[in-house]
């Protein structure tokens, strides 16, 4: 089986100006996933550029493999600091480990954790809810997973 370090170094060591490495995932059957973001997002050109250097980087004839190089999906959980900072003013949805859900834009990050600011609606006892911002701050041990969302 291929080493799942060696990939990552292979990877840090040729990322442009900006990009940062996400995930780097080896099956026993040698499946490579890699992920890899930028600050603007990553093009496919960034993909093949980085497939090629890995290709070249590695010898099919000693062990056969498969290799795919892609930026994080969109609905996928962020697993790095670095796509929280990429992500900071942007609606997330965060779900802790407990099963709570929780809706706001991200607007802290720090080593230990970050911050986003959730819209609630509180009753008054007027006919409509009053719309009230709550400051919520999560560490990143306490959190099973944090998603973009878009909202049209």
């Amino acid at each position: 089986m291929i080493d799942a370090g060696l990939i990552r170094e292979i990877v840090e060591n040729n990322l442009d100006s900006g990009m940062f490495l996400v995930k780097v995932k080896v099956t026993p059957s040698n499946r490579i996933t890699i992920n890899i973001d930028n600050e603007e997002g990553v093009t496919i050109d960034d993909c093949v550029r980085m497939n090629r250097l890995i290709e070249k980087s590695l010898d099919r004839d000693n062990e056969d493999f498969e290799l795919e190089v892609s930026s994080p999906g969109l609905s996928e959980p962020f697993v790095v600091i670095r796509q929280y900072l990429k992500n900071l003013g942007n609606i997330v949805e965060v779900v802790t480990r407990e099963g709570a859900k929780h809706k706001g834009v991200l607007k802290e990050v720090k080593d230990e954790g970050f911050t986003i600011d959730e819209k609630i609606k509180e009753k008054t006892g007027r006919k409509r809810p009053v719309e009230k911002i709550i400051k919520r701050e999560f560490e990143f041990e306490s959190v099973k997973a944090t998603r973009l969302l878009i909202e049209f």
